[in-house]
């Protein structure tokens, strides 16, 4: 499955992955996600196998003159010339091709199997999702899938990254918190040094695999956490920057979405249970103006930074 994640349309509230509700936008592209499927299969039929080079930047100075910067360049589409950024000092450019095909290796394996790809900013960043694995199960019995994200940029100033993302199937949480003891990312930089990282990079994502150990690991101790609602509006209170709009009326959706939904019912009381209260209103419950801006929050902005600042307040509790 493929998606396009421009488009401005309605916010959606269905309970998928935050790359699934894009498909709603304007598509670049659809394949059935299938066992054997690789990376160049998931970008051709998402027309995102073009490739990017780079040239030199020009800016105009006056009528029918121009003069070439001597700090910038500009990175490019080559099939269709549209510039995609512009970069500084060392730089060398990676194709989508090149940028994913080490994932395959895991589809080779059994380990992997690739579900999605689509594109931001005109094709500036581009990214694919991976299915990893058989799933697994915290607190004797709460179901989770784990996906893969990785994500590549051109000319923007991010680096290639991946990042394991447990996806909890009961109420369709990305419960992706950062654990000390697990290596869950990794990124590489766009310098000359790329290439000769494809295989370390490649050997980190199969030991990442070890993340859904800890993660149970991480459940537990959550869980093991009692939050009393006045403790609960204490550590929201603590995740939420007051400088953000609306804080208040945030801070009590979440408290009330922690004290009536289903999905929390059997942990309400706990760490856990607040974790996922929060979670689950970030994800699918806070308004975005559009998919695309619940895709980013998600997985780059607010949802991703209040989960992370609430998992450490709690193991605070539980230390």
């Amino acid at each position: 499955m493929t998606v396009e994640t421009t488009d401005t349309v309605t916010p959606t509230v269905e309970r998928v992955p935050a790359w699934q509700s894009l498909v709603s936008t304007n598509m670049v592209g659809n394949v059935e996600a299938a066992e054997g499927l690789t990376s160049l299969d998931m970008l051709e039929a998402a027309n995102l196998n073009w490739g990017v080079d780079i040239r030199p930047l020009w800016r105009r100075t006056g009528e029918n003159q121009y003069e070439q910067s001597t700090k910038s360049r500009e990175v490019f589409r080559t099939d269709t010339d549209v510039q995609l950024g512009t970069v500084r000092g060392r730089y060398e450019v990676f194709s989508n091709s090149e940028a994913f095909a080490f994932g395959d290796a895991l589809v080779q394996d059994g380990t992997g199997k690739w579900v999605v790809a689509g594109q931001q900013n005109g094709g500036a960043r581009v990214f694919m999702v991976m299915e990893l694995g058989e799933g697994f199960e915290v607190l004797g019995g709460d179901g989770y899938k784990t996906y893969l994200y990785i994500r590549t940029s051109h000319g923007d100033g991010t680096s290639i990254s991946a990042r394991v993302i447990p996806f909890r199937l009961w109420c369709a949480n990305q419960n992706g918190a950062a654990i000390r003891e697990a290596k869950s990312s990794w990124s590489i930089p766009h310098t000359t040094t790329v290439k000769d990282r494809v295989e370390e990079a490649r050997n980190a994502l199969q030991l990442s695999v070890s993340y859904e150990a800890e993660f149970q690991k991480l459940a537990e101790q959550l869980a093991s956490v009692k939050v009393s609602d006045e403790k609960a509006k204490a550590l929201l209170s603590a995740v939420i920057p007051e400088r953000r709009a609306r804080r208040d009326d945030m801070i009590a959706d979440i408290l009330g979405n922690y004290q009536t939904s289903e999905t929390v019912e059997p942990f309400r009381g706990t760490g856990y249970g607040l974790y996922n209260g929060l979670t689950e209103y970030m994800d699918h419950l806070k308004t975005q103006r559009t998919p695309n801006a619940r895709f980013q929050s998600i997985m780059h902005g607010e949802g991703d930074k209040f989960q992370n600042a609430l998992v450490q307040g709690l193991l605070a509790l539980a230390a």
